[in-house]
């Protein structure tokens, strides 16, 4: 199975303002965290090359609903996380797609996201998800997964899973 490559999109951090919380400053470039989701203290530090750019609030303070360590990468390449060595586990391990899909011809037509939803604009990929896996039920995530890939590979997809 590959693994999962973050693109950077940033899509992931920009509802987490109010989930990671800056409890207090434990001085430059250090801080005692709380991920109100599930209540976990951490500390984070930030990464030593970011702190300029964390220190530029502009982004923070324009998009609110934001990560509060999460900038746009200056370089123009997507986004960037400023403690991304010291992000809480929640975020380690957080994969915004598990599935990719892709045509016969070999291009990629779709992603499997959060809680199983096709994320796609092709109309026939989208029938065939609803008439044939849609309705699957299976509790364990890799039987599940296992069971999209062969379902669609019936008919005629590529399916990869991500771990």
């Amino acid at each position: 199975m590959p693994e999962f490559q973050c693109t950077r999109c940033g899509k992931c951090c920009m509802h987490f303002g109010r989930y990671v919380t800056i409890e207090r400053s434990l001085g430059p470039g250090d801080f005692f965290c709380r991920f109100q989701i599930t209540g976990e203290l951490f500390r984070a530090h930030l990464e030593p090359a970011l702190r300029a750019l964390f220190q530029e609030k502009g982004d923070a303070t324009a998009h609110p609903e934001w990560c509060v360590f999460l900038r746009k990468d200056t370089g123009g390449n997507g986004f960037v996380c400023t403690i991304h060595h010291t992000r809480p586990p929640y975020c380690r391990g957080f994969r915004c797609y598990s599935l990719k899909i892709f045509s016969p011809d070999s291009t990629e037509i779709g992603k499997v996201g959060g809680n199983r939803a096709l994320l796609s604009g092709d109309v026939d990929l989208v029938r065939c998800w609803q008439e044939k896996v849609a309705s699957f039920a299976e509790r364990d995530e890799a039987r599940w997964r296992e069971r999209v890939r062969d379902t669609l590979a019936k008919e005629g997809y590529r399916v990869e899973i991500y771990t």
